[in-house]
């Protein structure tokens, strides 16, 4: 992938610290983002559920 070279630079001294190439860094960023956000989404739903299972045993 091409990035802007600053933030190039950034991937390559993280890559490089961790041992890693900047190809595994990269998704590595991108699972854990992805993780995330999954979690989010699972953490939402979960509340929206409980809130629906109050409105219901208020009605």
């Amino acid at each position: 992938m091409n990035f802007p070279p600053q933030l190039q630079q950034k991937i390559e001294k993280w890559a490089s610290s961790q041992g890693i190439s900047t190809e595994q860094f990269v998704l590595q960023a991108i699972a854990e983002k992805i993780d995330t956000l999954s979690q989010q989404v699972t953490e939402e739903h979960t509340q929206q559920n409980s809130e629906m299972t109050r409105q219901r045993q208020v009605q």
